[in-house]
């Protein structure tokens, strides 16, 4: 397989992945963190802030791993270097999304706790 078509296949399974995983953010909070705030159970309703999400952030992860390199000479990394750059991306990412799409919402009493 040449480098071209790994990038791609790369680039696919970020945007799956990340696509993924704001979806079960998104479920976690309506399920749990919003029924125990409004003290019924909330039904999971996939609103337009829901697919706003699913094209922002996918989008954001594969422009930030781009940012850092990650998809230049991949059949040519280092495991350790990788490491340091997924950790480093991940953690800057981690940060941006809070503040930009999670900093205004509102948890229950019973998370503010473990803050």
């Amino acid at each position: 397989m040449n480098s071209r078509k790994q990038v791609i296949l790369y680039v696919i399974s970020d945007l799956v992945s990340a696509a993924w995983a704001w979806t079960i953010l998104f479920i976690f909070r309506k399920r749990f963190l919003e029924t125990e705030k409004y003290g019924y159970e909330i039904e999971v309703e996939f609103d337009s802030n829901y697919f706003l999400g699913l094209l922002v952030v996918p989008v954001f992860w594969v422009s930030l791993y781009l940012l850092g390199g990650m998809y230049t000479r991949i059949l040519r990394r280092h495991r350790l270097k990788e490491i340091g750059q997924v950790l480093t991306a991940s953690v800057v990412g981690t940060i941006i999304i809070f503040f930009v799409l999670l900093l205004d919402d509102v948890a229950s009493e019973k998370y503010h706790t473990l803050i």
